[in-house]
């Protein structure tokens, strides 16, 4: 018989945060948060799954259990030659067996983060930025670019 956990989680931010997303258009601004269908900003429940699924990853092959190396499918278990050869063909590692891979569901769901009631800030901020050459470490001409933090 499996049972049910629930984990609620609460962040407090120490600084602005941005993570871009689809949503609101804002004019003036390149790069706009994610908002829910309220237009309140979220930390999407994909990209917390993604963090957890990365430390779950690194955390295992410190301890040397074979892990898969995704998005890729020929990576992916149960395709993935070091783990078929460590844990026998057709099986799948800790991290695909938790959350899922492209053969097999996820045990694990997660919900979007919300900002609590009294947190919202009414006009979210802008910050501008500049873009830089990799190469040369310089601003690159007409790279100017503005987002949108909470």
């Amino acid at each position: 018989m499996r049972r049910r956990f629930v984990i609620r989680l609460t962040a407090a931010l120490r600084s602005p945060l941005h993570i871009s997303g689809p949503g609101e258009r804002l004019p003036l601004v390149d790069r706009c948060v994610q908002v829910d269908h309220k237009g309140l900003p979220i930390i999407p429940a994909s990209t917390l799954r993604g963090r957890a699924r990365a430390y779950l990853e690194r955390l295992l092959r410190s301890r040397g259990h074979p892990v898969c190396t995704p998005p890729r499918p020929e990576l992916t278990c149960p395709h993935n030659r070091e783990v078929a050869s460590a844990l026998g063909e057709g099986r799948f590692c800790l991290a695909c067996r938790v959350f899922g891979s492209s053969w097999r569901p996820s045990t694990v769901y997660f919900s979007d983060l919300k900002p609590h009631p009294s947190d919202l800030i009414p006009n979210p901020w802008t910050r501008t930025g500049i873009g830089i050459s990799r190469y040369t470490g310089a601003v690159r001409e007409e790279r100017l670019f503005s987002l949108q933090l909470v």
